[in-house]
């Protein structure tokens, strides 16, 4: 899985499972402004419209949030939405902005810790993070119901009682650029997405350094004030790379030493890790396979055939599977039948407003992302009445929750939502920009690149505090965790469990606790957790949780990140 949910990795016969990320992706047209001089007066409301407009563009300041469409009253919290001029890392002769999106903590915007989230891809938009699982205004099903959409083609936002800003600042970036609403031009207006030229995962690392000195020392440099407020950065899926290379360009280089200061946490979720670790295509189907076996998927009768007659537990790490036992394992591919890639007990149905946004003409010159994913070849129409567009009118009852564990689905209300008017304008976002999102690096130039980023975080989990590792720059110890929904079949616990343990093997790490299990209140498990090196190294799976653990787990996702922010044992269970 490289993006906001789904797998990369090809199945066991070669093909692509069902696994597979979903890709969602829209296009951005340009246009160029044209004034007409009519007066004095007409020159002067011009100019300062002009003024506004390049402040958007190229995030000379600030830019507040006052409201949000579909949401009735005042924000919870002060936010912000704008661009960072990245052009110095952009090729030669374009302009490249960054967009982000800002919430300060709804109780201590002063002293709360700060948190930069990323979602992966490459190429999914940090938005969906925003909007879909950790924020404080949702997008999803339930967006369909009431008047809000009724009357206005516009879903409505739905207040999230699990969001992190409750004990956080929280800041997404949409990287790279063309992602979300970034952007390039060369030179100018009308761009293109692929205008941003090629990027792979060093790049992208420089990109998001830069983005944060900006965010930190021009346009929210208080944020920082406090000496002892703590800055995290978390993600998930394909984020494991974007987290760790930019991490190691904050710690490294001295033109981040502010920000390397307040670094106190790093935290994978359901994480890529170079391709040569996880989410890499060199890699056998035995953790997919135990994944299955451990949910019961097949027989313990077909599993002990498959590693006792069929195939090597070699040949399924590291493939090159032998004719018979590539045969054994289609077998079993069979019988399981299909599951959905980013969550083994639930599954979202195909939803038509995602299609259209997704299929809605264009006036760009290029198609990005165009490939289809699992969902959208088997997509079905909902019965009844429907809106086709927000901007009619016709009433639609959407499904009700019909997963296992009761959640909303939330891809349609966000494709329409992010490609709305009012919603650019609302976001600071010039008209002329349209929402791009592509998984897995499809629909734009990117190269793979990191092939391991073990080996750094072992350096950043072993600095001593005070500057005193050479080359690194953080003040602090810097805590590392990797957390896993264990009913996720695009980046297996199994797997991750594996890599974690020998990790802290590798390192001679000493265990803090051994394996104990946690809960969300009342005694209900969360998960499980072990802990290494007086708990600065840990590993942490969120029960009955996909892939993508704020959406399909909030209660437990705000449980184990608030505590970890704030360095607190997880509430263990009392029998």
């Amino acid at each position: 899985m490289w993006g906001v949910g789904g797998s990369s990795n090809p199945s066991p016969s070669g093909h692509f499972s069902l696994s597979q990320s979903f890709v969602r992706a829209v296009y951005r047209p340009m246009a160029v402004v044209s004034l007409v001089n009519r007066g004095a007066l007409i020159l002067l409301v011009l100019a300062t419209s002009i003024v506004s407009a390049i402040s958007v563009r190229t995030g000379a300041r600030p830019s507040p949030v006052t409201g949000l469409p579909g949401w009735a009253g005042p924000l919870r919290s002060s936010t912000y939405s704008g661009y960072f001029n990245i052009s110095e890392t952009a090729p030669s002769n374009a302009q490249m902005y960054m967009h982000y999106m800002l919430f300060e903590s709804e109780s201590d915007p002063v002293n709360d810790p700060i948190i930069v989230w990323w979602n992966g891809g490459p190429g999914a938009t940090s938005m969906w993070g925003i909007f879909v699982e950790n924020g404080p205004y949702m997008l999803n099903d339930e967006s369909f119901l009431g008047r809000v959409y009724n009357d206005s083609g516009i879903p409505a936002l739905v207040s999230n009682p699990f969001s992190w800003t409750k004990f956080a600042t929280v800041v997404s970036f949409a990287n790279p650029p063309p992602v979300g609403f970034s952007y390039c031009d060369p030179p100018g207006p009308p761009g293109n997405g692929f205008a941003c030229g090629t990027w792979n995962d060093t790049r992208v690392a420089v990109t998001n350094a830069e983005a944060l000195r900006i965010l930190f020392d021009e346009h929210f440099p208080h944020l920082l004030d406090n000496p002892n407020r703590d800055v995290f950065f978390i993600g998930e899926s394909y984020a494991g790379v974007y987290i760790s290379t930019t991490t190691r360009e904050v710690v490294t280089n001295a033109r981040y030493q502010k920000i390397a200061g307040h670094l106190a946490g790093v935290a994978l979720g359901d994480a890529c890790l170079g391709t040569d670790i996880i989410c890499g295509g060199s890699h056998g189907p035995y953790h997919e396979l135990m994944f299955l076996y451990g949910h019961g998927q097949f027989p313990t009768e077909m599993w002990n055939t498959l590693t006792t007659v069929k195939c090597t537990i070699e040949e399924l790490k590291w493939g090159n599977l032998s004719p018979r036992c590539n045969q054994y394992v289609n077998q079993i591919m069979t019988a399981v039948g299909g599951y959905y890639g980013y969550n083994l007990y639930d599954t979202c149905p195909d939803n038509f407003f995602a299609t259209q946004a997704r299929r809605r003409p264009s006036k760009a010159k290029h198609h990005h992302g165009t490939a289809l994913s699992h969902r959208e070849a088997k997509q079905t129409m909902p019965k009844g009445p429907m809106r086709g567009l927000p901007e009619t009118t016709a009433s639609f009852i959407p499904p009700q929750p019909i997963n296992f564990n009761g959640y909303w689905c939330p891809g349609g209300a966000f494709e329409i939502y992010m490609n709305l008017s009012s919603v650019r304008t609302a976001l600071n976002v010039p008209q002329d920009s349209a929402f791009f999102e592509a998984d897995n690096g499809n629909g734009m130039n990117y190269i793979f690149n990191e092939r391991n980023v073990m080996p750094f975080l072992a350096s950043l989990v072993n600095a001593l505090p005070n500057a005193s590792h050479p080359g690194i720059f953080t003040k602090k110890k810097v805590r590392l965790m990797s957390y896993n929904g264990d009913s996720d079949p695009s980046v297996e616990m199994f797997a991750t469990q594996d890599i974690w343990y020998a990790f802290a093997g590798n390192n001679s790490f000493v265990k803090s606790n051994e394996w104990r299990s946690w809960t969300t209140g009342s005694n209900v498990v969360g998960g499980y957790v072990v802990d290494w090196k007086d708990s600065q190294l840990s590993y942490v799976t969120v029960r009955g949780s996909g892939h993508m653990i704020p959406e399909f787990k909030p209660l437990a996702a705000r449980v184990l990140i608030e505590h970890w922010i704030h360095n607190l044992p997880l509430p263990p269970y009392n029998p």
